[in-house]
């Protein structure tokens, strides 16, 4: 997506002053993240009194490695200008979770944030991230582990874990244990070679239950401190669903988003993350469309049903104004014909896929360019016909078949079901996508 500089920005540039109205960025009413990051390291001295030069440098290089062949093509924003200036009250940003990407769309976001709009931040992350337990258990395949390889995959787990640590600490990030996620459930469990905990963490399990417990209890105490005290004025970054909705949802939030905002009475910004994975570019790159919502008021109370009440309205939101995507009408007419377990031809295909997309940009949920424009869109279904379409729907006796072996092979260890699924989830709440 293009943008043209206006003559306030020539100016600026001519003054030295860059100083910018994200108004300049905008196409289709997203904003490209690459073009604020950019304004905004022009003016790094700004940047590094909020956050330190350390954290800026490794921002940066987040940010160059975000567009690497295979990553990210865009990260494209809305509502930026929504959030609050830098003098008012920092807000929560409670962010959707789909998958290990968000970590740079995440960093991309808070990097590209207009400067007259930049907080201080306080991070809740799962505990794996800081103990090794997340890249043994979800980047190391199951067949690998074995009591024989287990304490050599332990070892070079615990050593990524020491640098993603260091990281996580510059940018004010606390552990939080989650029950049968970095907890296991049962002893034998957490001593299995698939989890890996008594060789990562070299504690037996009733010893790691108390300190994960109090890990957890030091994290919810200090990130409530360093919200606003000692006028400190951190913007609270959690994911509230407490790890990936692994077939594409939104799960059930955590109540610490609840007890944050009613605690400090701060507002809460939910913020919805999707992704065009099934339309890559010709390097592998998919684009990212994020939406900041409006702010959700805090609970006046603490009772049950206000938390709960708080707490729908949070979920709502993210899943109400996720960004349609071309993938999500994509993978709903993939699943149309899936179902019917018969031939088709590609005007079949194109004739229902058509259909579907009307009526997701009729459900007046938000839409990406690359949906709602003609041009655009076609071009996207060209790029799904030549990868995810060439391996899916496959020629067979009197048309196309969608081929279960290759719609079968998915990343497992992101996610419980397979690509089509994972993407029509997003938007299974939507009327009449099926129906005929």
């Amino acid at each position: 997506m293009r943008y043209s500089k206006t003559k306030t920005d020539r100016s600026a540039q001519r003054t030295g002053s860059h100083r910018y109205s994200t108004a300049a960025f905008q196409s289709d009413g997203f904003i490209d993240t690459r073009h604020t990051i950019r304004a905004n390291l022009r003016e790094r001295q700004r940047m590094e009194a909020v956050f330190g030069p350390e954290v800026i440098r490794l921002a940066r290089r987040f940010h160059l490695c975000a567009f690497l062949p295979g990553l990210l093509s865009g990260v494209h924003v809305q509502g930026l200008d929504c959030l609050p200036l830098a003098h008012e009250s920092a807000p929560i940003l409670a962010f959707a979770h789909k998958k290990l990407l968000d970590v740079l769309v995440i960093i991309e976001i808070l990097a590209g944030r207009p400067l007259d709009r930049f907080h201080n931040i306080t991070i809740i992350g799962q505990a794996g991230l800081f103990n090794g337990i997340y890249a043994y258990r979800d980047l190391i395949p199951n067949a690998l582990k074995t009591p024989r390889t287990a304490p050599a995959l332990a070892a070079v787990s615990s050593r990524a874990a020491r640098t993603l640590e260091r990281w996580f600490r510059l940018v004010n990030a606390h552990p939080v244990y989650r029950e049968g996620k970095d907890v296991p459930d049962t002893e034998s469990a957490y001593v299995d070679p698939h989890f890996g905990g008594a060789y990562i963490l070299g504690k037996d399990f009733s010893d790691f239950k108390k300190f994960a417990a109090r890990e957890t209890r030091d994290t919810i105490i200090q990130v409530l401190n360093h919200m606003n005290a000692d006028g400190l004025n951190r913007s609270l970054i959690l994911l509230p669903e407490g790890g990936y909705g692994h077939d594409g949802s939104i799960k059930e939030l955590h109540e610490f988003v609840a007890l944050a905002a009613h605690r400090k009475q701060k507002p809460t910004y939910t913020i919805t993350i999707t992704y065009d994975e099934l339309c890559p570019d010709r390097l592998g790159r998919i684009a990212s469309y994020v939406r900041i919502c409006k702010p959700a008021l805090p609970p006046t109370e603490r009772t049950p049903d206000s938390t709960r009440f708080f707490l729908n309205q949070l979920r709502n939101s993210l899943v109400h104004e996720t960004v349609i995507v071309p993938s999500h009408a994509l993978a709903a007419g993939v699943r149309y014909f899936r179902n019917r377990r018969q031939t088709f031809g590609w005007n079949d295909f194109m004739k229902r896929l058509y259909l579907t997309r009307d009526r997701l940009l009729q459900s007046g949920q938000p839409a990406a360019p690359t949906l709602s424009r003609d041009d655009m869109f076609k071009k996207h279904v060209s790029r799904f016909r030549s990868t995810y379409g060439a391996r899916w729907l496959r020629r067979g006796r009197g048309g196309l078949i969608c081929h279960e072996p290759s719609i079968g092979r998915y990343n497992q260890s992101e996610r419980s079901v397979d690509d089509v699924e994972w993407n029509y989830n997003h938007v299974r709440h939507i009327p009449d996508l099926m129906t005929d």
